[in-house]
């Protein structure tokens, strides 16, 4: 069997390709290629709940302080609930008592119901207490965070092992050639592309969850178009060789660094990769794929311009 034929069923030697049928087809752009559309969230717990679901989905174990204190932000949440099922029980019994006792005993229950709810309703109080709850799950996510990231990282990078992605990306097609036609690709070409589509797929959302965990940290590693940020995300998401000349730039970085800007500014040049951007950015500028924490490609990147790597 042909390689196209293996990325296009029912193809056979001599048939007209639709012209519809393009490397986008292969390889589809991911939603947002470039900078990626952030909803504003009005509350950072809002956010937070969403990444531990995320993680949650991902096998990774939340601490049990984290857990605790988004329960408590749900409780907080569905009090509304649970005092107008109180209200409505007190009010019964205050209507329904026998006796004098009984009667005093459901009234101060329904006068004390009444107050809090009075001062729940209160926009002040309200606001009071969820400032409150985002500090507290805040403090929470972050003494949890460098070990989110390591255990993403590991995941990542067992990813990457697994599907022999730096052993393999030179046997990709080169997309970045004018002259590539599918047709012309080789079964090789066609089995280790392949392969890279589904590696990418797993990588996606260990990247996603990742890219919000530094977020929370102030670094921005999604959709910054800037040379910093950019070079940054190359330490974290690659393995940066040493460079012969301390002091002076890398060129690989370099070149990754304009890949990454490019991809998020949407040239043809470094979208035609699809859903196996961002991560075959690196590997083509010999930067082999490996996901650090952001501590650690920090330390890794200052190490290197220092000439302190052995």
């Amino acid at each position: 069997m042909s390689a196209i034929n293996t990325l296009m069923p029912g193809y056979e030697p001599g048939n007209v390709i639709d012209e519809k049928f393009t490397i986008e087809t292969l390889l589809p752009t991911m939603s947002g290629g470039g900078k990626v559309a952030m909803a504003v969230q009005s509350s950072p717990t809002v956010g937070i709940k969403k990444l531990v679901g995320n993680l949650k989905a991902l096998g990774i174990e939340i601490p049990k302080t984290l857990s605790e204190e988004l329960e408590l932000s749900k409780k907080i949440k569905d009090d509304g609930f649970t005092r107008e099922a109180a209200r409505n029980k007190a009010r019964t019994a205050l209507e329904t008592a026998h006796d004098q006792k009984s009667f005093l005993k459901a009234r101060d229950e329904y006068s004390a119901l009444l107050a809090s709810e009075t001062a729940s309703n209160d926009p002040g109080f309200q606001s009071m207490i969820g400032g409150i709850i985002d500090h507290r799950v805040s403090n929470a996510m972050f003494d949890a965070n460098y070990g989110f990231q390591v255990a993403l990282a590991s995941q990542f990078n067992t990813v990457v092992d697994d599907f022999g992605l730096n052993q393999s990306v030179g046997s990709l097609p080169d997309f970045q050639n004018d002259m590539f036609r599918l047709v012309d690709m080789s079964p090789v070409q066609a089995s280790t592309l392949n392969t890279w589509k589904q590696a990418v797929e797993q990588l996606h959302p260990i990247w996603s969850a990742f890219k919000s965990l530094a977020d929370l940290n102030g670094v921005d590693l999604g959709s910054s178009q800037d040379i910093g940020p950019n070079i940054d995300m190359a330490y974290v998401l690659g393995d940066v060789p040493e460079h012969r000349y301390v002091m002076s730039p890398n060129p690989d970085v370099v070149d990754a660094q304009q890949e990454l800007m490019n991809w998020k500014l949407n040239v043809k040049s470094s979208q035609v990769y699809g859903r196996l951007a961002p991560f075959i950015l690196l590997s083509i500028c010999n930067i082999p794929l490996q996901l650090s924490t952001v501590h650690e490609a920090a330390e890794q990147r200052r190490k290197l311009q220092l000439g302190e790597i052995a």
